[in-house]
């Protein structure tokens, strides 16, 4: 059952999203031939200010295409659980034979899916553009992956990314759940509980940051994440999980 409520969820968006992650790829090969073109005229003519106006409203374009990739992809995260579980929807989803674990379960494997091919297509996106452009500073502009060229490094980083992920999609269905417990102003109370709960961690981080700075000062500050931070976003992961199972099993209150 998990199996078909995962192929559910990937078979009622797939198309719409996968079209959108074409398209970006396709625009990005247009605004790197596009850029390729004005470099090689850069370098044997003066660029008009049209152009040059032109050129950066497309850059910005493209800029703002690759914003909503993530926008969407929240969206997309924010509203399959809203309403599979306390919308409308809810009253069918819930009279499923499956446990609760195995719907949070099924939300949380097909956001991290997504998450993952949004970003992957960005990156991917912003490779193709400037690797067909030719414009080799951009890569150069990275010097901070000098740090992640061993394998132990990239798995310590791929983890910590993993985990944050992770976290901030239980997070979202943890304040969402919250929100459903009143009766009124659902979506604000989720909204406001997504935030308490986010400065409260961030406020936490921010001191554990500023006493490691004092501790490290005068030497260099790796970009690698900190094991203690990563082993708390586990911890507090395990916490939405289990609260959102919570509301879900015990207190739902679908409108």
């Amino acid at each position: 059952m998990f199996a078909k409520l995962l192929k559910y969820e990937f078979k009622s968006v797939g198309k719409w999203y996968l079209a959108l992650y074409a398209l970006v790829l396709a625009i990005a090969i247009v605004v790197g031939f596009w850029l390729r073109s004005n470099v090689i005229r850069a370098e044997t003519s003066e660029i008009s200010n049209a152009e040059a106006t032109l050129l950066g409203f497309v850059m910005f374009a493209f800029a703002a295409i690759l914003i909503t990739i993530g926008i969407s992809t929240l969206f997309l995260i924010v509203n399959r659980f809203r309403h599979n579980i306390y919308g409308r929807q809810g009253y069918l989803t819930m009279t499923l034979p499956v446990s609760a674990h195995h719907l949070i379960l099924s939300k949380l494997v097909s956001a991290l899916l997504w998450s993952l091919l949004a970003a992957i297509i960005a990156i991917l996106s912003l490779l193709v553009a400037f690797s067909i452009s030719g414009i080799d500073e951009f890569f150069g502009a990275y010097t901070f992956v000098t740090e992640l060229t061993d394998i132990p490094s990239i798995l310590q980083y791929g983890f910590a990314q993993f985990v944050s992920t992770v976290h901030s999609i239980l997070l979202i269905y943890f304040s969402i759940s919250i929100g459903q417990l009143f009766k009124d102003y659902r979506t604000l109370m989720a909204f406001i509980a997504y935030f308490s709960i986010s400065s409260i961690v961030g406020i936490i981080s921010s001191l554990f940051y500023l006493s490691e700075l004092e501790t490290l000062y005068g030497s260099s500050l790796s970009i690698l994440p900190n094991p203690i931070l990563t082993f708390l976003s586990i911890l507090l992961a395990f916490g939405y999980y289990f609260g959102t199972h919570y509301i879900m099993s015990k207190k739902l209150n679908l409108q």
